[in-house]
């Protein structure tokens, strides 16, 4: 899996990955809290805390994950390429929401 993006909170970091599938993981402390089209729906179910139960029972939705993107860190490869695609991937969510199809 390769990182793309973190935030770090007072648990612990926690990181949106992409597979060699496509598919956008949330994961704290090596552990997938999901799977995700695009990164925008990782972030978006971990800052609500609508992701896998991690082990201890922690309630993500509590932590101030944010579901923006844009105040996650990139990883310094990531950073233009993820950048540029996670502001489109949120436009096209944001869209089919309010177009009532999402």
């Amino acid at each position: 899996m390769r990182e793309l993006l973190y935030y770090d909170t007072k648990v612990g970091r926690f990181q949106i990955v992409q597979s060699s599938d496509g598919m956008f993981h949330p994961v704290f402390k090596g552990f997938s809290l999901g799977r995700y089209l695009v990164p925008h729906e990782a972030a978006l179910n971990l800052a609500k805390g609508n992701v896998l139960p991690y082990p201890g029972n922690i309630d993500m939705s509590r932590l101030g994950i944010p579901a923006e993107l844009d105040q996650w860190r990139y990883t310094k490869s990531q950073a233009g390429v993820w950048r540029a695609a996670a502001g489109f991937a949120g436009m096209l969510v944001q869209a089919a929401t309010l177009l009532g199809i999402a």
